[in-house]
């Protein structure tokens, strides 16, 4: 599998170091387990199709909800899931209104898994977000974002990304997200980032994460620290941060930041291979 699968196992890895921020002790913290939930069903289910997957992405959602802390059980996506137990809202969008930006992370692993099969990632990226949150820029946001993992995971440089996710939304209601990117595009430097917003939104937490990457491309820690002192939405930027350094700048660059155990560690290292080989058997 070469560069690519390298480059997969450092952007999981450095999604669940930065899902982290924020977090005493610096666990691996929602973000983190939502994407491992949706990689669960990934692996269990994406080769018998997507009408399986939808099946499996619904029990993997309700575990997952079934286990949160009491800190993160009060958190959109949660309050989206815990409405899936009604199995007459089993595959339809649970809130139409939302576009709120704790989904996304667990979008970085349909990328891996579709990663050569564009109208699957396309397909699969649209079920997990409109699972949980109806709004028409969150199913934008989804379909760049898993434009962005493929394009990282094929070594393009990220100054490089921007036509590609537009192309990939040029059918969707795409005009808030593509807006905010075509800004962040435009940013000279860290401090016009702070146009971008606090990354509550999903449109805002992927121009954040991008821009911080491409911002910091000399120095990819800088990048994380950066997130790190904002206000806002600290972990879902910095988890797709993490997984954009990890993509773009290699493993050593994740370790350095890793605050979690030796066993979480491990855990995260046997996710990204079993998302390789489901990749592999597509």
């Amino acid at each position: 599998m070469g560069e690519s699968a390298d480059r997969a196992r450092a952007l999981v890895l450095g999604l669940f170091a930065g899902s982290a921020l924020g977090r005493e002790g610096r666990a691996p913290g929602l973000e983190g387990s939502l994407a491992a939930a949706v990689a669960t069903a990934l692996i269990d289910a994406v080769a018998d199709g997507p009408e399986r997957f939808s099946r499996a992405l619904d029990d993997a959602l309700l575990g997952w909800a079934a286990s949160a802390s009491a800190d993160d059980a009060d958190s959109t996506t949660h309050e989206a899931v815990r409405r899936l137990r009604d199995p007459a809202l089993r595959g339809e969008s649970a809130l139409a209104w939302s576009k709120e930006s704790g989904f996304l992370p667990a979008i970085v692993p349909v990328g891996v898994v579709c990663l050569r099969y564009r109208p699957l990632l396309r397909e699969v990226s649209l079920i997990v977000a409109r699972r949980t949150h109806g709004h028409p820029t969150a199913h934008a946001a989804a379909v760049a974002l898993a434009t962005a993992v493929r394009l990282a995971l094929k070594g393009i440089a990220p100054a490089d990304w921007l036509p590609a996710m537009r192309q990939a939304t040029k059918d969707l209601a795409a005009a808030e997200l593509l807006a905010l990117l075509e800004h962040a595009a435009s940013a000279g430097d860290v401090s016009a980032m702070n146009e971008l917003g606090e990354g509550w939104v999903a449109e805002e937490a992927l121009a954040l994460s991008w821009s911080a990457l491409r911002l910091h491309a000399d120095e990819p820690g800088a990048a994380l620290t950066w997130v790190e002192r904002r206000s806002g939405d600290l972990r879902t930027v910095g988890a797709l941060t993490g997984a954009w350094i990890g993509a773009v700048h290699g493993e050593d660059a994740i370790l350095s930041a890793w605050r979690g155990t030796r066993g979480e560690l491990d855990f995260v290292r046997g996710l990204a291979d079993r998302l390789l080989a489901t990749q592999e058997a597509l």
